[in-house]
């Protein structure tokens, strides 16, 4: 199989440029879901890391989303937190009460999201849940397309609105598990790598700079994600792994405690 490397300058979004990057995201309507994989970290703004990060979204193309091209597409996500010891268990806090800890519990929405552009041609982002309330709205600090060596690249930098209330999650910011509350200081990046290659998977890079989660404490807080395009197979292993990995700690800690009841009594 050849390739036909081209370079170019970056250039501004435009239409096609939006709807290629939709396409890239969540395929072609009526088509196949697409499947994203992907592993990062949760750390403070001193550099302290928080949690390690598996992530999990099946992204699907909808219909026409009005003033955005290439339409709406609705993604389902899966967050894990785990401890940064790197032995892959899940993350968990102290409970407060001998020794007792608490499982971090995974991220687990459901978005509705559209691109559009601005009379300005800039990409402007939106995302509802499900039931059609509006949780996020994003403005655009950068965004540039460039044909790389290997990849036509997508860059977009967003800067998100202030939302407050119950639910109030950002489209991709609430990775980091932040619900309502100040986030006009959120900013979002994403940089995604679209093979020239056919057959070869999309890759995307993904940080979002923003309040912490509100089971870590208040201040500011990084996530950096990596994840690339699977198969639906080796997405379905993943998802059935992380669900084992956070149940299994779950009673784990159950046992332990009838364990403890059960020595008091004894005693």
């Amino acid at each position: 199989m050849f390739c036909l490397i081209v370079l170019g300058a970056s250039q501004p979004w435009n239409a096609r440029a939006a709807s290629d990057y939709v396409q890239a995201r969540c395929g072609r309507t009526g088509g196949r879901d697409v499947y994203w994989c992907g592993e990062g970290t949760l750390k403070r703004s001193s550099g302290h890391r928080i949690a390690d990060i598996d992530y999990l979204e099946k992204a699907t193309r909808e219909g026409p989303g009005g003033k955005s091209p290439g339409g709406t597409f609705r993604v389902d996500r899966m967050v894990i937190y785990r401890d940064v010891s790197g032995n892959g268990t899940v993350l968990s806090l102290p409970a407060g009460r001998r020794g007792m800890r608490r499982l971090v519990p995974p991220l687990e929405y459901s978005h509705h999201v559209g691109i559009a552009l601005t009379e300005s041609g800039k990409p402007e982002a939106v995302a509802l849940r499900p039931d059609g309330v509006v949780v996020a709205r994003a403005r655009t600090l950068h965004a540039s397309v460039r044909r790389r060596l290997f990849s036509r690249a997508f860059a977009l930098q967003l800067q998100l609105e202030r939302f407050k209330g119950k639910g109030a999650l950002s489209g991709v910011a609430s990775v980091a598990g932040v619900g309502g509350g100040k986030l006009a200081s959120t900013v979002e990046e994403y940089e995604l790598h679209v093979p020239l290659c056919p057959g070869l998977p999309a890759e995307m890079r993904y940080r979002r700079t923003g309040p912490c989660p509100s089971w870590c404490g208040g201040g500011l807080c990084t996530t950096d994600l990596w994840m690339r395009q699977r198969r639906r197979p080796y997405f379905a292993d993943m998802m059935a792994k992380c669900r084992r990995d956070v149940s299994a700690p779950v009673a784990e800690t159950r046992r332990t405690r009838d364990a403890e009841e059960v020595a008091r009594a004894d005693t």
